[in-house]
Parts: C-alpha cells; structure tokens; sequence
C-alpha cells in the first residue's frame, strides 16, 4: 500500500486534475474504447493485475507483445501496457501495472475496483515476440507484462527473464506469481554498476540462434546493447524498446 506520504500525493493530483470540457469528452468517446475492470488483484505492494471484460475487446486482432494505450480518466493522459493475455473470443483481456510513486498512474489505479469502467485505444503493434528464437528478455519491473506474454506465446522456447529492479523480494514474488519462477532478478544500483553481471548473464545465455528482447529503462536498453553488440551480437537479433527514461514520460 502508498506510505502516507504517497497517499497525500496522490490526493493532490486528484484534486488537480481539470475536469474534461465537452469537446474532449466528445474526441475522447471518438477516439477510446470501453470495457469494463472484471478484477483488480494485488501481486505485491507496487504491482496489480487488472483484467478487463467487453464487446469493445472482441474481434480484435492482437499478437503477444502488442500494446494498449489506458486513460487515466481525464484529459488525455495515458498509460501504455503490454496486456498478458488476449481472449478476442470472449471479449477479456489482461494486464500488469506496476505503482511507483505519488503518480498520476497511483492515483487512478490505487483506487479503482471491479465494475469500474476503462477507456484504451489499441491494440496496436510495439514487441512482436511469438516468433522469436531463442528468446532472452532483458527488462525491469514495467517489463512483467511484456514476459508474461512471451512465456505464453512460447512455453516451450525456454525463454531466459533478467530483471533489473529497486526490490528484488517484491519483484520476485510477483514473478512467482505470474508463474516466471526461473527468472533472474538483480538489484539496481547507482551509477548502473549492476549492468556488468547482467550483461555477462546474457552472454553466458545466448545460443547462435538467440533473439535478445531489451526494454523497459532507455539507459540499461542502450548500455546492454553496446554490450552485445561488442561481442558479436548482430543488431538483427535484437529487438529494443525504451518504455521510460529518467525525467520523460510517454516513450511508448
């Protein structure tokens, strides 16, 4: 749960956010669909599963690694999620937020419960990742939706999971429970000297037909690519996307 200072923060973004005018909530019903929140369920203090139920997500065509744009309620700020699962069928689909902070994402997502209803666009096309061979996904704690999907896609490619993290205890309970148990999660340290063994974790990996996922933070994407890049690592069998960067929002 939010300390009580995150709390007062998020209380304070709530109170700060402008109500839509009509134009926007007329371009809003234009632009988002709607389905409604089935289940909220806590994975760890800073992790929630949201799953989602609606016509809206029925016929849709999604591929593991796709992404969906969320609303936060009001305005236009959205949030960008990889979901886990897809039932087109059924018209459900699910995903994983990680809660950092007194953000915006906190104050909406703290709060909501089941029978909420959920503004998205998508899916649309970001890390296509069921046709991978080989497959080693290196990312960080905004990453566990995007594993999720992979180990789906792919449960018998034997898929290697590292993580870079700020709670290693946290991150790997919720890891237990998504049923990625043989991921390696190492701890975030300053000045990113953490990148070094996660680098050689990689290497050590790697098979001749390996297809490398990096994600999650822009830097430890840039600096594990250097890496394998210098050993050989062709930019073919690499697939990167920044989802963060420290002072920006909105990568992908």
């Amino acid at each position: 749960m939010p300390s009580t200072a995150n709390r007062q923060e998020i209380q304070d973004i709530r109170q700060e956010a402008p109500a839509d005018g009509a134009f926007t909530r007329m371009l809003k019903r234009f632009l988002l669909k709607q389905a409604t929140i089935s289940s909220v369920e806590r994975l760890g203090a800073q992790y929630v599963r949201i799953r989602l139920q609606g016509d809206a997500l029925k016929h849709q065509t999604w591929t593991p690694g796709d992404k969906i744009q969320v609303s936060l309620g009001r305005g236009f700020e959205n949030r960008t999620y990889t979901p886990v699962s897809w039932d087109s069928a059924q018209g459900c689909a699910e995903f994983i937020v990680y809660l950092h902070g007194g953000t915006a994402t906190c104050a909406f997502f703290d709060s909501v419960q089941p029978g909420a209803p959920l503004s998205f666009m998508g899916p649309r096309g970001s890390l296509e990742v069921n046709r991978l061979q080989q497959p080693q996904l290196f990312g960080d704690e905004t990453c566990l939706g995007l594993a999720a999907a992979l180990v789906q896609a792919q449960p018998h490619a034997g898929a290697a999971l590292i993580f870079e993290v700020d709670d290693i205890a946290q991150t790997s309970q919720v890891l237990q429970a998504l049923g990625l148990r043989d991921a390696m999660v190492v701890g975030r340290l300053s000045g990113d000297v953490h990148l070094a063994q996660v680098s050689e974790a990689i290497l050590r990996a790697a098979l001749p037909d390996t297809d490398f996922i990096l994600a999650g933070r822009a830097a430890a994407i840039q600096a594990i690519k250097r890496r394998l890049n210098g050993a050989g690592v062709s930019n073919r069998s690499i697939k990167a996307k920044a989802y963060w960067a420290a002072g920006k929002r909105g990568l992908d």
